[in-house]
């Protein structure tokens, strides 16, 4: 068990919250993964400024989508995004509303954006790659990438955490049922289930910035306890307990939502080396 980094500045400190340990998504539709327990789900965002535009790349065991954010400085002019890579065949489907980040003003912050979209409606991850290049332009950041890691839960629900930005010590946060058990200052602070409120509260930043990114590697991992990409797709509609979760799982995308085969990547042993212009 590691403290937070000599620059704990930078991920910001707060006070102790408490909140209701997470329910693990129900993917019970899926076959458990015999490998769970021995791997480590990882994820890398970058963000890349040319001019007036800002590059948001993500890479995960489970996705590889790209978000490009045009701006005068002051506003959103103009957004697009591409899916590389994605659980559902709806999927790219989201990438058309990104069409409501434009406008929106650069000042007003990643939080109070977000605040605006419903989850539901949109493919969650698009809304964080979109609100936190927003924050990047806020920040003027030319080029930033933080690498994410989560190990597999033991038997005891354990799991460590860990968010490293380029030129910065690691953050490392340990896990129990998904509730902070280190940091100490941040004990018994459940990282669902009013995290995003307990956040904005404490942080502000890139340092509110790297916790939000560290909420949703902690989410995308509870995927590896199944094989959710298996040779026979599961259809949405099939998944009642998970309708309005996000874009393909709500309607008219959850009729004809099916998975998309062979779309997991295993990076335990590491993630493969950046490309340029994307994480």
């Amino acid at each position: 068990m590691q403290p937070l980094p000599k620059d704990a500045s930078r991920y910001g400190a707060g006070v102790k919250g408490m909140g209701k340990p997470a329910t693990s998504e129900r993917l019970t539709s899926y076959p458990p993964n015999p490998a769970y327990g021995t791997g480590v789900c990882r994820r890398r965002i970058c963000f890349t400024a040319d001019r007036l535009r800002m590059t948001v790349s993500l890479f995960d065991d489970f996705h590889d989508m790209v978000v490009e954010i045009e701006h005068d400085g002051h506003s959103v002019t103009a957004i697009s995004g591409e899916m590389r890579r994605f659980p559902k065949t709806t999927c790219p489907g989201a990438v058309a509303l990104l069409q409501q980040f434009v406008g929106c003003l650069i000042a007003e912050g990643r939080a109070a954006i977000a605040g605006r979209f419903s989850r539901g409606a949109h493919c969650t991850h698009l809304i964080d790659m979109a609100t936190l290049g927003v924050s990047a332009i806020h920040r003027d950041v030319k080029d930033e990438c933080v690498e994410l890691s989560i190990s597999d839960k033991d038997e005891e629900e354990r799991q460590t955490l860990i968010a490293h930005a380029q030129g910065s010590d690691p953050m490392v946060v340990e896990l129990r049922n998904d509730v902070i058990v280190s940091p100490a200052e941040f004990s018994g602070q459940s990282l669902f289930g009013g995290f995003g409120r307990w956040a904005d509260k404490r942080f502000t930043g890139f340092a509110r910035d790297i916790w939000q990114m560290a909420q949703m590697i902690a989410f995308i991992s509870h995927g590896r306890q199944y094989i959710v990409d298996g040779v026979h797709p599961i259809a949405a509609r099939n998944e009642p307990q998970r309708e309005g979760a996000c874009y393909s799982y709500s309607k008219p995308a959850f009729d004809i939502a099916v998975d998309t085969v062979g779309y997991v990547r295993d990076h335990t042993a590491g993630l493969p080396p950046r490309e340029q212009g994307r994480a």
